[in-house]
């Protein structure tokens, strides 16, 4: 479904990290497979987190070059380069921000770096762009119902010997997707042993329910002309402008499919493509090169929904899919280079082993035939490994192999990965054959917000975290300690007195711990010792603080504190003044004002704004899912389309001249309606939205939301198979509720004449 993204005839246009957030539910007529929920321990500290890098701005990825070198990259669209992970300041090696799209989920997110680096002085990045060329960061209205079209592009950097782009980037690929809504869009981009690169990408689809490629074109009241038109990737049978249909489109979600439907070119949504890093052409040994089309040669697998990570098996180059899910499970898919055949993942018609429940209801083609008769083009496969959602959902994101080198011999080998979610990091054992053992993964630390892991040269695991800006190594009872500092108070008149206290430090394992500071940031820790001690300024300025922890072994980690003496840091002021409860669709507004004891009015580009959705499953187990953000004393932004329990978790930031910050955070809850579902024959099977619900059945749902409702043509109550007749709203099995109020439907079903 590859198509023109350049130019429109009609003005269009809004994260993980995205994890869709219903709890599992099991397929009505399948027989239950076992469980393979996953333990989950917030105490889990065999290994624990050193901070190596910190102060960054949403990074996402950590490459590590053959020579020690570390990239990181940032969200928003910067790479910035560290000598060794110990360089506490980064140089920026490119600011591609200009070319970035950042919204939602969008943004730079997939970075590595050429295995021959220096020899080859390159570095790949993977990012979301504005392939329509009318919005950049923006969007046009109404776009969480109507989409944000985006494209992704693949580019080649080369680096000087300090790690700074020379020249322009190179692009290797760029139009090989379309992805209507802010979320699932390009992922990952590593090197195989021999030079060529993979990476992944999503489907583009909107993230909160059976996506057949209906959405687009919704009017605002008052109505406005920059709205995104109805299937705006132009997806068969109807093209841009004409909404799919549940039975035979194939858009939304079902791009993931693409490479089994015909009526348009392919686009890589949903895929694993191979290809050349000097020319972005396919390798010439994957396995569709020389069958037929030229068009699908770079795909070496398919049918993911969210391949948002990868990792490649070392000695192996088998690579590792992390394949985050919708309502039912998590996977983990592994990918054999040099196969003749083409890995299909399934999604949207199967998620897990299991047939999707809301695409089974549409009775679409492409399932249907996906199922019953599949394409010789590529191989149904089920995942190498998966497990059930909890909770207010789960997300699988970093993995790597454990090298041999540097961790105790009994996770040698073993796979590494975390979920952003239910926040651990599990430990799992291969047997011999390269599947996982009968052992269940062990969780082996807990951190939420973990988007990215690596395996670096010095044979140490790093892990990214975007909600802490920082990369942390995993250390374990043989290795470093994690250091930690408290500071009170940390701003007030000079002369200042400050209490500092370390004794929140660890080794894991445990053991004894010597502290030695530096209190004059002069780089040697020799001004107190033991695990508190204070400190007095009396000059007006910023003074870091430092303490070494070293445990019996010898091993040290440094933490670091910044003081402000003579500062006080801002008052900051911030009113919503859109209507509360929001409505999906509706924009919401706000100002902010910021005043500084020494400075004055803060100045409107130190004021920065974040909205983050937080999707619940009860009151205390919620996750985020990045939504929209700026800079400025007003700002604005449309109350999402999302399953409810959900609100918009605002957070306003201002910052002084000394750097010190003042944040408030506003939780912005959303107008609801109630859906009433009942049955001519009570205990129908019915999907609403991304959950399986049995009649009779009340559904609180997000007002102004779009919900998609299914049913199948047929299904078994009670022994006795029904058919569908009608809906009380008169449309057909499968359809959209635009939610303007509470609302009663009702199903009709007549049982079969030889049921």
């Amino acid at each position: 479904m590859r198509r023109s993204l350049r130019l429109w005839s009609v003005v269009f246009t809004l994260v993980l990290l995205a994890a869709a957030c219903a709890p599992p539910n099991p397929t009505p007529g399948e027989p239950p497979a076992p469980d393979p929920y996953l333990e989950v321990d917030p105490d889990a500290n065999t290994f624990e987190f050193a901070t190596k890098l910190s102060g960054l701005n949403q990074p996402v990825n950590a490459a590590f070059a053959p020579d020690g070198r570390v990239f990181v990259a940032e969200m928003p669209g910067v790479i910035k380069t560290f000598d060794s992970i110990d360089d506490p300041t980064p140089t920026v090696t490119a600011d591609l921000t200009a070319a970035v799209r950042k919204t939602g989920e969008h943004g730079l997110v997939g970075l590595t770096v050429d295995k021959a680096y220096p020899t080859r002085p390159f570095i790949y990045a993977l990012y979301a762009w504005d392939s329509t060329g009318l919005w950049g960061d923006g969007c046009a209205a109404n776009y969480q119902i109507n989409g944000c079209v985006t494209g992704g592009r693949l580019v080649k950097i080369t680096v000087d010997g300090s790690g700074v782009m020379t020249g322009s980037p190179e692009t290797l690929v760029e139009d090989r997707w379309c992805f209507q809504f802010n979320a699932h869009s390009v992922g990952s981009v590593e090197m195989l042993s021999d030079g060529s690169l993979v990476l992944t990408a999503g489907e583009g689809a909107n993230y909160t329910g059976v996506d057949y490629g209906q959405h687009g074109g919704q009017q605002l009241n008052p109505p406005v002309a920059d709205l995104t038109p109805a299937n705006p990737c132009g997806d068969p049978p109807g093209g841009e402008g004409v909404p799919g249909d549940p039975a035979t489109s194939q858009g939304g979600a079902l791009r993931s499919q693409d490479l089994l439907t015909d009526g348009d070119p392919l686009v890589w949504d949903g895929s694993l493509v191979r290809i050349h890093p000097d020319t972005g052409e396919p390798m010439p040994d994957n396995p569709l090169v020389g069958k037929g089309t030229t068009d699908d040669d770079a795909v070496i697998a398919h049918g993911f929904r969210n391949p948002n990570r990868i990792t490649i098996q070392p000695g192996t180059d088998r690579v590792f899919v992390g394949n985050v899910g919708q309502g039912y499970a998590e996977e983990i898919e592994a990918v054999d280079i040099g196969s003749d055949t083409v890995h299909n993942s399934g999604w949207p018609c199967r998620e897990g082993p299991r047939y999707h429940n809301g695409f089974r209801a549409l009775e679409n083609i492409v399932c249907d035939e996906l199922i019953s008769a599949p394409d010789a083009r590529s191989v149904l496969t089920d995942p190498w490994f998966y497990y059930l959602r909890q909770g207010a959902g789960a997300a699988v994101t970093g993995m790597a192999f454990v090298p041999e080198n540097s961790y105790p011999e009994k996770y040698h080998g073993n796979l590494f990965f975390a979920d952003y979610v239910l926040g651990n990091v599990w430990a799992m054992t291969l047997d011999a054959q390269g599947n996982p053992a009968p052992k269940p993964p062990e969780p082996v630390a807990f951190q939420v917000g973990i988007v990215d892991m690596d395996a670096a040269p010095d044979g140490y695991l790093y892990t990214v975290n975007i909600a802490q800006g920082t990369v942390d190594r995993l250390t374990d009872e043989n290795s470093e300690p994690v250091a930690h500092i408290e500071a009170s108070p940390r701003q007030g008149p000079a002369p200042l007195t400050v209490d500092l206290d370390a004794s929140g430090s660890t080794q894991p394992g445990g053991g004894v711990l010597a502290f030695s500071w530096d209190l004059d940031d002069d780089g040697e820790f020799d001004d107190a010792t033991g695990p508190t001690t204070s400190v007095t300024y009396s000059d007006e300025v910023n003074h870091r603080v430092h303490v070494e922890v070293t445990n019996e072994a010898g091993v040290s980690s440094v933490a670091s504190e910044t003081l402000y003496p003579g500062n006080t840091a801002p008052e900051l002021n911030v009113q919503v003044s859109s209507p509360l409860p929001w409505t999906a669709g509706d924009q919401i507004t706000f100002d902010a004002t910021a005043t500084d004891a020494e400075d004055g009015t803060i100045p409107a580009g130190d004021i920065s704004w974040n909205a983050v959705l937080r999707h619940c499953y009860t009151a205390q187990d919620c996750h985020s899912h990045p939504h929209v953000g700026g800079t400025g004393t007003s700002g604005s932004f449309v109350g999402p389309s999302h399953g409810y329990p959900s609100y918009v978790e605002l957070e306003v930031r201002a910052t002084d001249s000394r750097g010190q910050s003042t944040v408030e955070t506003l939780d912005l809850h959303p107008a609801t309606a109630e859906i009433s579902l009942t049955s001519s024959v009570p205990g129908a099977s019915v999907t609403l939205g991304e959950v399986l619900v049995t009649t009779p059945a009340t559904v609180t749902v997000i007002l102004g939301d779009s919900v998609p409702v299914g049913v199948p043509n047929t299904q078994v109550i009670e022994g006795v198979t029904y058919e569908f007749e009608a809906w009380s709203d008169g449309a057909g099995a499968s359809h959209q509720l635009d939610i303007s109020g509470d609302l009663d439907l009702h199903l009709n079903l007549e049982p079969l004449e030889d049921g």
